[in-house]
């Protein structure tokens, strides 16, 4: 993992850049030029945030009528968080233009029950995450390509704070770059 050392520096990926998350001691990877993922630990090993940018085709269905896209977002990620190990509890999406093109927000909120970090007085730990798609803007976006964005954090439950302020600025400072016209 990478320390950030310069917050204020874009980061470019293929179609899009981002500024790292506001606040210290964050940490990236960057496994390829489409995905970038940056981590930080809370006040305790129980409390962690992970922040996810990737550039990705979006599903096919959501090439559909903009009344199409939310359900083809939402039903996407319903579906990938069924196969994760988390138990989601509350899912709530929403259509936005808040990026000059056409976005879902959503807020997820889990519990984690097979974390190494449950303390013994705990059942389970509590995520929430916050994440926006949005469709390319470029005109050369004939593949359907799109930009997923997500601030989240995992902690006891009594731990969590708000994040909508953090994911917001991460949001905003993402900005679309020129899709390679090949």
């Amino acid at each position: 993992m990478i320390k950030v050392s310069e917050p204020d520096k874009p980061i470019t990926l293929q179609g899009f850049s981002v500024l790292p998350p506001k606040g210290e001691n964050w940490q990236y990877v960057k496994p390829d030029e489409t995905t970038i993922f940056f981590f930080k630990k809370g006040q305790d090993e129980t409390h962690t945030f992970v922040v996810r940018a990737q550039g990705a085709i979006l599903p096919a269905k959501s090439t559909a009528p903009k009344e199409n896209f939310l359900e083809s977002i939402r039903s996407e990620q319903l579906e990938q968080q069924s196969k994760t190990k988390y138990k989601y509890y509350d899912n709530e999406f929403a259509l936005t233009e808040e990026k000059n093109t056409l976005c879902v927000r959503n807020h997820s909120m889990w519990k984690d029950y097979a974390s190494k970090h449950i303390p013994e007085s705990e059942p389970y730990l509590v995520g929430e995450e916050i994440g926006l798609v949005c469709r390319h803007p470029d005109k050369n976006n004939t593949y359907n390509v799109g930009v997923f964005l997500v601030y989240s954090q995992r902690a006891k439950e009594a731990d969590l704070i708000d994040i909508r302020e953090d994911a917001d600025y991460f949001f905003q400072n993402m900005t679309f770059e020129p899709l390679d016209s090949k």
